[in-house]
């Protein structure tokens, strides 16, 4: 399969929330990313292994080159085609988000974009490489070298809606709204979001209302949709969402510029900015 260089059309960050619950069950024939891979640098071989839960949530470990590890953690996500990747984060000494696509199993790709001092990603470094799926199993992390930068061994994710999960940033409590526009040569359409984040750690999706205009004719569909929630809390500066009693995964890492709050999905690296309704 080739992988998919467009990003994925958005519903809402809440839609994007529900999907982790819903990854197993939407691969083509069961297809997982789930195993073990040898990695090919300039400077020689390099391990991934990943473990996928039922959930969709990844986690698992890197080794480089010269043995330092890595803790990996991530999604596997389902695009409308059936195409499977992983969408992650690699820390340690180097933090860096990666992407792991299939091209003709076993031969994959795996896109690594570094962090920088701030934890943003720089796109103007990312760089690919090849791996090639050298078992269908992960491997438990063993002790033959240290986790780069002191990091802890992976643990099995908290449990949403647990103790275990932590706190919720005070700073996202509230009711959100975002805006897209589309415009086409027969006229324009700009769709609004609602999202309600409330302080004992509910999320909620409030509906989208578009409005527009095509030819001749004016649209207004009113505020529709909407309905579903689920739980969520902070970790520093990633938002993770889950449903009560599964596991929490991290969706995108926030930030707030000018009073508005601008998540970065790790789904893709896109960035959708929030204005707070109150």
């Amino acid at each position: 399969m080739n992988r998919k260089t467009g990003a994925p059309s958005r519903g809402s960050a809440l839609a994007l929330a529900m999907l982790a619950s819903t990854l197993a069950s939407c691969g083509a024939g069961g297809q997982t990313m789930n195993g073990t891979y040898t990695i090919v640098l300039p400077e020689g071989t390099a391990t991934l292994s990943l473990a996928v839960l039922p959930s969709g949530t990844v986690s698992g470990w890197m080794r480089s080159v010269d043995g330092t590890l890595f803790e990996a953690t991530g999604l596997e996500v389902v695009d409308d085609e059936g195409d499977v990747t992983v969408e992650g984060t690699l820390s340690g000494a180097m933090n860096a988000d990666f992407s792991l696509y299939e091209e003709d199993d076993p031969e994959f790709g795996l896109l690594l974009t570094p962090h920088d001092a701030s934890g943003n990603p720089v796109l103007a470094e990312a760089v690919v490489f090849a791996a090639v799926r050298s078992s269908l199993t992960s491997s438990p992390m063993t002790g033959n070298g240290p986790l780069a930068g002191g990091a802890t061994r992976p643990s099995p994710p908290p449990e949403a809606g647990s103790p275990a999960a932590g706190p919720a940033d005070a700073r996202l409590v509230g009711l959100w709204s975002t805006q897209t526009v589309m415009n086409s040569e027969v006229g324009s359409v700009a769709t609004q979001m609602f999202m309600e984040l409330t302080s004992d750690g509910v999320m909620r999706d409030l509906g989208s209302r578009a409005i527009g205009s095509i030819g001749d004719g004016g649209i207004d569909t009113g505020l529709e949709g909407g309905g579903e929630q689920a739980v969520w809390h902070t970790q520093d500066d990633l938002l993770m969402v889950g449903y009560p009693g599964g596991p929490s995964v991290p969706l995108a890492r926030f930030g707030f510029s000018e009073g508005r709050l601008v998540l970065r999905y790790l789904q893709d690296g896109s960035i959708q900015i929030w204005s707070r309704v109150r």
